[in-house]
């Protein structure tokens, strides 16, 4: 059976990976199910060797993984929506420190709002891209350039 997969995988591995990109939209997304849908035809071939594993089995897997991915990025999203508190509120920010704060006033909305997401809201960088409106590359760099601006500023402000 293994041999089967390992077929499977060679013949039909950049279709499962097409069909998950266009429904995604998302490529790297794309990758990790794919990876997801042939890891468990392996896992089913080794636990149950009756099982067939074939193309169309593939497709079901990939749509189901498709699925539980959107559900799961709906329960975050709406347990995000339910918070009673900002990510950052006036009294975490004092406790900071004035030269952190003063580092964090300095960004703009946008790379406060990309850093908070991604940082302590602990959004993986698809759902800050998502939030803010942007494409997932968009939103690295975005994080990147914060990041980057935000320890100049507060190397700007620390005591020396």
């Amino acid at each position: 059976m293994g041999s089967d997969v390992a077929t499977l995988y060679t013949e039909h591995h950049d279709e499962i990976v097409r069909h998950l990109r266009v429904r995604s939209g998302c490529p790297r997304l794309a990758e990790d199910l794919a990876s997801d849908v042939f890891s468990q035809a392996v896992a089913t071939t080794r636990s149950k060797p009756d099982q067939l594993v074939s193309v169309g089995w593939l497709y079901v897997v990939a749509q189901r993984r498709l699925i539980d991915h959107w559900r799961s990025q709906k329960r975050h999203r709406d347990a995000l929506a339910k918070s009673p508190t900002p990510p950052l509120c006036d009294e975490d920010v004092i406790e900071l420190g004035g030269e952190v704060c003063e580092a964090l006033a300095a960004l703009t909305e946008r790379q406060r709002a990309a850093l908070c997401l991604r940082y302590l809201l602990d959004l993986p960088v698809g759902d800050v891209a998502r939030e803010l409106g942007c494409s997932y590359e968009c939103a690295t760099s975005l994080i990147a350039r914060s990041r980057r601006r935000l320890t100049a500023e507060y190397e700007a402000r620390r005591p020396q």
